[in-house]
């Protein structure tokens, strides 16, 4: 589960997860991260916690809490992405790279009563979507459609951990979340498939 809150310069985010297969599932652990905008075609900075475990004995399955600072530059094709984490006193970089496809629906426009109308062949219930009286192009909703990620996690005996996945918002409360791990240590890969339920208020 996720959520957030944005200020006028700061932008915060707490979520839960829970692993569920396979073998036992749970414990919940929490993570939370704020982010500070830097300016237009400026990079964003942000710090937070992953993998928070409520007691002892939850941590012993879950592994200890994850710190982690990082910085993401939108060059528009795509945003770069580095930072350091820290977990259990030892502190390694890494790195990212991802991108976000997008689809606005095609408009159409018409006169009704001396108004031009915006219609969209795509847009939910087929009905006007805009009026003359204002911008037309701002009654189309520009949507996500997926994105690609990949990321580079150095491991703490110097190998990195490679990853690939995608995001795909089901809706506009679920997001599913898919990616494949990639040892560079010779040890075997694994998947990995998380629903994220986003809560908005």
């Amino acid at each position: 589960f996720k959520t957030g809150f944005e200020f006028a310069v700061l932008r915060f985010e707490i979520g839960v997860d829970s692993h569920i297969y396979p073998g036992k599932g749970g414990p919940l652990v929490g993570q939370a991260k704020i982010a500070y905008p830097i300016g237009d075609h400026l990079p964003t900075i942000a710090a937070g916690v992953a993998n928070v475990a409520s007691t002892e004995r939850y941590r012993e399955r879950s592994g200890e809490p994850f710190y982690y600072g990082v910085v993401t530059e939108d060059l528009g094709i795509f945003r770069l992405t580095a930072g350091v984490g820290s977990q259990d006193g030892e502190t390694l970089p890494f790195f990212g790279i991802d991108r976000t496809f997008r689809i606005t629906p095609k408009k159409k426009v018409h006169t009704t009563e001396g108004k031009a109308v915006v219609t969209s062949d795509t847009a939910a219930g087929g009905g006007p979507q805009g009026s003359g009286s204002g911008d037309p192009d701002s009654a189309l909703v520009t949507r996500d459609l997926f994105t690609l990620r990949a990321d580079a996690v150095q491991q703490r005996n110097g190998d990195w951990l490679y990853s690939a996945g995608v995001l795909v918002p089901i809706t506009k409360y679920f997001v599913l979340e898919t990616w494949g791990n990639f040892p560079d240590d010779g040890s075997d890969a694994s998947l990995t498939i998380k629903g994220n339920v986003v809560i908005d208020f």
